[in-house]
């Protein structure tokens, strides 16, 4: 039977286009039905269209409205608190103080990325990364970061 259709394959082609252009109609009527039978239950259409339902009501209830809110507050408080504690791990090993000049005022101090920026070299992906010390931080207060900064951070003689 293959033999068959090797010998035969360009008469086949023609003969499928003809059809296909002489029943285009019913063949997509045919196609539709068929995909809608095997459409999942959550194609990307009815996500798109979820959202965008979501997002009314987001906009119109007020009380969905304000638990949303509520969510997103508490999701950054608890964010803060953690950056906050990562934070204070790393200035205890520092010893609350700069790095560069030996100021001890933990409210001016910031933690400073040795390497590169932050877009390009990536130094820390997350929390986790930066309190194991697997990016190299040095605590500086803010105007030797800012100095540092300003000269284009070639200054490293800080760096423990």
């Amino acid at each position: 039977m293959s033999e068959y259709y090797q010998l035969h394959k360009e008469e086949r082609i023609a003969y499928e286009r003809t059809y296909y252009r002489s029943h285009k109609d019913q063949l997509k009527a045919k196609r539709k039905i068929y995909l809608q039978t095997l459409r999942p239950k959550y194609s990307p259409v009815d996500g798109k269209r979820r959202r965008e339902r979501e997002k009314l009501r987001r906009q119109n209830d007020p009380e969905y409205r304000e638990y949303f809110r509520a969510k997103r507050r508490e999701y950054s408080r608890r964010y803060m608190q953690k950056l906050f504690e990562a934070r204070n791990l790393i200035f205890a090993e520092h010893g609350n103080k700069c790095d560069r000049c030996g100021f001890n005022d933990v409210r001016a101090l910031t933690t400073h990325h040795v390497f590169g920026n932050h877009v390009r070299n990536r130094p820390a992906r997350n929390l986790k990364e930066i309190v194991e010390r697997k990016v190299p931080i040095a605590v500086l207060c803010m105007n030797c970061q800012m100095i540092i900064h300003y000269h284009g951070k070639a200054l490293v003689p800080y760096m423990k």
